[in-house]
């Protein structure tokens, strides 16, 4: 399981990691500066966009999705992304 991280964001009940997730902190990143975010939402959809602009999907020669393994993305490790 993986979590995108804003700590600073406005809703309050989502500025911790979630228990046992690969958490991308990403409250710091430089591409936050040159968030907009649409009219009437706030930084509570930085994560999102985050996670659309990154996002990417592996598949095998035969086009089968691959998913990390837990050895891959260790469970409760957070990563701060610059």
């Amino acid at each position: 399981m993986e979590d995108y991280l804003n700590t600073d964001d406005p809703v309050p009940t989502t500025n911790e990691a979630v228990e046992g997730a690969f958490t991308y902190d990403i409250t710091s990143a430089e591409e936050k500066k040159l968030f907009v975010p649409v009219s009437g939402e706030s930084y509570h959809s930085w994560p999102v966009a985050y996670l659309a602009n990154h996002w990417h999907t592996d598949t095998d020669v035969e086009g089968e999705l691959l998913f990390p393994s837990n050895e891959e993305e260790p469970r409760g490790v957070t990563v701060v992304v610059p």
